[in-house]
């Protein structure tokens, strides 16, 4: 497929920004069809690394403004001019809602309802190369929605509609889409149904996973042609060769239970791509084990024995994580989300135990033996943090910061953690109660040192405190 021109110039800066040296390691290759690298998705990018090159507030002084928009706001990503895109639950309407934010007056320029909303693919939308915004509906339909009208203004519109649901069962729906590289967007529905649609041979092909298998996050996609999709049992790597591909499956520990703090009973992660050279030589998830979640890295280059290593971490029984891992480089950053008091929880399958106190505890785990085919790859618990996280921490490989909330007692704090190190260096209250409750959701940094979370109420944007 053809990228436009136009793009050249944003497409090879992101490349050079992409392939300098950075001490956490490299990030994933740049996906030509997703928009501002780092920012355009709810896990940052494609390959859901959750890093970005953009640095953070780092550790100095901060302030914080709450942007209310009357709506639980799980997504903010960004666009290439660095403007926010919100996507939320309206709570008049109970709508999913796209708003583009003023990055500076904190106005909403212009918002579109989508109508018949489906949550999980409300959520795991994208902007592509062009800033346009990619989401799943309700009616098992793809929405291109542009961002800006003819004389170049920002207005939403939708641009395009993609019937799907002659390849979807009823009674399934769209949980997450993602671009590949080729200009391709692949889906996948609650019930493990992949999908991939070619936009210009108007192409869809499907492939089922296993039956009775259920999906609960978003998947990923490498940028070089492998796709990962984590069920309630089982990981799978897949490609597209003509069709649709499982290259492997791997079953891990779902436990006998959902625990308190997950909203499934399976892993809580979306797959992660990572790697230390081409930035994909592996794939990370948490798993569910009863005894507490131990932390999963396969080799995505070896067919035949992909598990590197299985880590258990030292969390006494009172581990899960809700959150998508961080990947770069070596190195794997997973929080703990164990006990958290989510809304939705009267909706969900039965917890054991039904609740618990929050659960403390970040971990950074590194493929200490290189990048091998065969036998012989270890694993190696770096550091933990103490960090009682309410929010996917987000890491800028520019400044070797990983950037996250934590509630303690209904307050809540912006806190920064060296990555290196793992010490936190930066800790400070930003609100208390319902409206600046982060839910486990994921933020994106945005141009000049400013990093946009959505809450329960809107947006909190964290900025530098300008000197006087």
């Amino acid at each position: 497929m053809k990228i436009a021109p136009n793009l050249l110039h944003t497409l090879t800066l992101s490349t050079l920004l992409a392939t300098q040296a950075y001490a956490a390691g490299p990030r994933p290759p740049v996906n030509p069809s997703i928009g501002l690298d780092g920012s355009a998705a709810m896990h940052s990018d494609s390959a859901a690394s959750d890093t970005t090159y953009l640095p953070g507030t780092g550790n100095g002084n901060f302030k914080s403004e709450l942007i209310n928009l009357n709506g639980v706001c799980a997504t903010v990503v960004l666009t290439r001019d660095g403007f926010p895109i919100s996507i939320c639950t309206d709570y008049s309407t109970l709508s999913p809602v796209v708003s583009i934010i003023d990055p500076d007056e904190h106005t909403v320029i212009d918002r579109l309802i989508i109508g018949d909303g489906s949550v999980m693919g409300g959520i795991y939308a994208y902007i592509n190369q062009l800033d346009q915004v990619v989401i799943a509906d309700g009616t098992s339909a793809l929405l291109i929605l542009n961002t800006k009208d003819e004389e170049g203004n920002w207005a939403l519109s939708n641009e395009r509609r993609i019937n799907l649901s002659p390849y979807i069962p009823k009674g399934e729906a769209i949980n997450a889409v993602n671009p590949a590289a080729d200009g391709s967007i692949w889906f996948v529905t609650d019930q493990g149904l992949v999908g991939r649609f070619d936009p210009e041979i108007y192409k869809v092909d499907t492939h089922r996973l296993k039956r009775g298998e259920t999906v609960n996050n978003s998947f990923a996609n490498s940028g070089d042609g492998k796709v990962a999709v984590a069920t309630n049992n089982a990981v799978y790597l897949l490609e597209y060769k003509k069709k649709i591909k499982e290259i492997w499956r791997q079953k891990y520990d779902s436990g006998s239970h959902r625990k308190p703090g997950k909203l499934s009973h399976g892993t809580g992660s979306s797959p992660t791509f990572f790697g230390p050279i081409k930035g994909t030589e592996y794939l990370t998830i948490a798993d569910n084990a009863d005894s507490g979640d131990n932390l999963l890295i396969f080799n995505t280059e070896n067919k035949k024995s992909p598990l590197v290593c299985k880590v258990e971490l030292p969390s006494n029984e009172v581990f899960g994580s809700e959150n998508s891992p961080i990947g770069v480089g070596n190195s794997v950053i997973l929080t703990s989300s164990y006990g958290y008091p989510f809304p939705i929880e009267d909706t969900l399958p039965p917890a054991i135990p039904a609740t618990a106190p929050l659960g403390k505890g970040m971990y950074r785990v590194d493929v200490v033996s290189g990048n091998k085919k065969s036998k012989g790859n270890q694993c190696e618990l770096i550091w933990s943090n103490p960090v009682q996280s309410s929010a996917v921490p987000k890491l800028s490989v520019s400044d070797d910061y990983i950037y996250t909330f934590e509630r303690i007692d209904e307050q809540y704090y912006y806190t920064v953690i060296d990555f290196l190190s793992g010490e936190t260096v930066k800790k400070e209250k930003i609100g208390s109660g319902f409206m600046y409750d982060t839910q486990q959701l994921a933020g994106n940094m945005g141009f000049k040192q400013t990093f946009w979370q959505g809450s329960n109420a809107g947006i909190i944007k964290i900025s530098p405190e300008q000197k006087r």
